[in-house]
């Protein structure tokens, strides 16, 4: 307070802050409340919360890709990264409540779809991948393909590179289903059209 300030007014003015304050944090605390009861009344009713992750002990330990959850995986090269999110998302994307979109920027889409199969036929992924496959197999993974194409898994290639771009196709498929989950394989390779001072600020702004 400075001299000549009205004390009263100035009073009058600090607390009205304060119980802003305070009326923003029970506002809060109501919302959190809504927020969980909305929950057990989707739940009562036999909607999923979240993406189930089919590998017991991840989804003993995480209890399911939950939103607004930002995971990151990461380990050396040739770890098996994409293989592991693969497996762990498949079985839920064959739900119809389960949208989900896989941003693949290293790989190809049809490399994708190669490992799918390969998970789906039994077939090794190189013999798919070099067509080195008997009629039989051929036919397997032909339907694998269809499996694929009409489940809940969109995956999409490298021409959603930028992330502008990505967030506009993500809104759309939110506008068409129930999106749950967004993987993109892999961060590393996502650009944006803003421009920045360092290839570091970038990233952080992605």
């Amino acid at each position: 307070i400075s001299f000549g300030d009205n004390i009263v007014s100035k009073y009058q003015e600090f607390y009205q802050r304060l119980m802003s304050g305070v009326i923003t944090k029970n506002s809060q605390n109501s919302n959190i409340s809504t927020e969980l009861e909305s929950k057990m009344h989707r739940v009562a009713s036999g909607e999923k919360i979240g993406v189930e992750i089919h590998l017991e002990s991840f989804q003993k330990f995480f209890g399911g890709w939950m939103p607004p959850d930002l995971i990151i995986i990461a380990a050396r090269p040739s770890m098996g990264k994409t293989a592991f999110i693969l497996a762990s998302i498949w079985d839920s994307a064959q739900d119809d409540d389960n949208d989900i979109v896989f941003f693949t920027l290293e790989m190809s889409v049809n490399q994708i779809k190669n490992k799918i199969a390969t998970r789906l036929t039994g077939i090794d992924y190189n013999r798919i991948q070099r067509a080195q496959l008997s009629q039989e197999e051929f036919s397997k993974v032909i339907q694998a393909y269809k499996i694929i194409e009409d489940s809940n898994l969109n995956i999409l290639g490298i021409q959603f590179c930028y992330l502008e771009k990505c967030i506009l196709e993500c809104r759309r498929l939110h506008r068409l289903g129930k999106l749950k989950m967004i993987v993109i394989d892999y961060l590393q390779l996502m650009k944006s059209d803003k421009k920045h001072g360092s290839r570091e600020q970038e990233v952080s702004s992605i």
